[in-house]
């Protein structure tokens, strides 16, 4: 057997897999759609290795059938995420206000697939590849897919790509320079003991120098994403995503901390600090709940750290600021605490809310629902059943939320 028929017979086998999946019944056509998107792809790299002979440059050949390879090594991945987003554990009815959400943040032609993942924190794929570039995917834990009140953490999700399409990274990268500079020189003394030879005058033209402040640019630049996305989450959705981001992260995840986030105790400090800016209420002691994951790596790379941490402290209230200007920018209106405590009083009632709402009013009134301990005290076939029932009650909500919003509000 040859490489080419190897390539063939994987092209063969994978597209097969994908019509297997194609024949499953689809809660939205989204998910379909990315199939269809996926086999245009694994159709043109299988014409192209037809159209080689026997004749044709070894080394095309070889290219040929690595490209086949990485083709169909990436897209597992997605087929793998279509697959599980028919799956009935997943609550459908995330679905429409997460893309409504989806297109008015970034661009009225996204498509959404949301499914349950077998990882304990919520995630996204970047949008890099041609084929889904209009195709935003979140995944959320597989114990909590039918939990309404985790949706806010969607928001933090949107915010990855919304960082990436509007390059706020490259808008943001002169500034946290200067910032890491200045970080370098306000703990010179042990910057000189541990990185010895390197002066502050040839801070900026030794080439290891630039290389140690790039690193620290770099880094902070990357924990500035997560506190954004943070921001977005926080902007949409109001106080809970507070306590959704609690409910999911506090007090740590117990793992070595990645360097590209924060802290958690500081990730908490930031939110309290944009809560204060968005005039919401912020929960009392709110980042107490949280304990700082374990460091890792040697003395230089944790006090490099340390200088990415001070400069994203800094960039904390421009950040805000970057968040709230999209906001405006798209229309995202601001989470009312009065249709919240209205929404509250019809969960009260156990019924769903009688009044035209947000998503962000909405979840809102659940989470003050759900810190309720005399909720439903007087009536013992709701109060058994106490997170179901506001879970049934929030999901109903959430139908009707999608419903006004296709419909367009008067």
């Amino acid at each position: 057997m040859t490489n080419v028929q190897y390539a063939l017979s994987k092209l063969k086998l994978t597209r097969a897999a994908l019509d297997a999946v194609r024949r499953d019944d689809f809660p939205y056509e989204d998910s379909r759609t990315v199939l269809d998107a996926i086999d245009n792809v694994l159709i043109s790299i299988e014409q192209r290795i037809q159209s080689l002979s026997v004749t044709s440059n070894r080394l095309l050949i070889s290219s040929v059938c690595e490209e086949v390879t990485k083709k169909i090594a990436v897209n597992m991945d997605f087929l793998g995420f279509v697959r599980r987003s028919t799956n009935v554990r997943n609550a459908f009815e995330f679905y429409g206000p997460i893309l409504l959400l989806s297109r008015k943040l970034l661009n009225k032609d996204i498509k959404l697939v949301i499914t349950s993942e077998w990882k304990f924190s919520p995630f996204t794929y970047p949008r890099i590849y041609d084929h889904l570039r209009n195709f935003v995917f979140i995944g959320l834990p597989a114990s909590e897919s039918s939990n309404s009140l985790i949706l806010p953490l969607c928001g933090h999700e949107l915010g990855h790509h919304a960082w990436h399409d509007l390059l706020i990274s490259d808008k943001l990268r002169d500034e946290v320079s200067r910032h890491s500079l200045q970080s370098i020189k306000a703990e010179w003394i042990t910057f000189a003991k541990l990185f010895p030879g390197i002066t502050q005058d040839n801070l900026q033209t030794d080439m290891f120098a630039m290389d140690l402040w790039s690193h620290v640019t770099e880094t902070a630049l990357r924990q500035c994403e997560e506190v954004y996305c943070d921001f977005i989450g926080l902007r949409i959705f109001g106080e809970s995503y507070l306590y959704a981001f609690q409910y999911i992260l506090a007090p740590s995840l117990g793992s070595p901390r990645h360097p590209y986030y924060p802290t958690n105790v500081d990730r908490a400090k930031y939110l309290e600090e944009a809560a204060t800016y968005f005039k919401l209420a912020i929960p009392e002691n709110f980042s107490d709940n949280f304990r700082n994951d374990p460091e890792r790596g040697s003395i230089r790379d944790r006090f490099l750290l340390s200088l990415s941490d001070a400069v994203v402290a800094i960039m904390c209230s421009r950040l805000v600021e970057e968040v709230d200007e999209l906001a405006k920018l798209r229309s995202i209106e601001r989470t009312d605490p009065a249709k919240a405590n209205r929404i509250y009083e019809d969960i009260c009632k156990g019924v769903p809310p009688t009044m035209e709402v947000t998503v962000g009013d909405l979840l809102n009134g659940a989470w003050i629902a759900y810190h309720d301990s005399a909720l439903w005290e007087n009536r013992k076939s709701l109060r058994d059943r106490k997170f179901e029932v506001l879970n049934e009650i929030t999901l109903k909500a959430l139908e009707v939320v999608e419903a006004i919003e296709r419909m367009g509000r008067p």
